[in-house]
């Protein structure tokens, strides 16, 4: 486990004494699988001591630099009421 699960699950327990209504253990419960299931991806401190990309935007970058050479290639044209338009095709 890394640290920072085991810092979560600390924290997990913390508000499993407050919960009052099966609802909130069950949401509870979901949260703790699910960070569960990715513990090893929460060790940021390592990964940011490695040097190693935290976040996703390496991959945002990547979208929007794909996005703007499709809208600026050489010709296009393109109306600004439609630029963002999708009609699900």
């Amino acid at each position: 486990m890394s640290e920072g699960y085991t810092l979560i699950e600390k924290r997990l327990a913390c508000l499993e004494g407050e919960v009052y209504t099966n609802c909130h253990c069950e949401s509870l419960r979901r949260v703790r699988d699910y960070f569960l299931d990715y513990s090893e991806r929460l060790c940021y401190r390592e990964r940011l001591w490695e040097g190693r990309a935290i976040g996703c935007g390496q991959v945002e970058d990547a979208c929007k630099s794909m996005i703007g050479r499709c809208l600026k290639q050489m010709g296009a044209r393109w109306k600004m009421r439609r630029l963002n338009h999708y009609d699900g095709e």
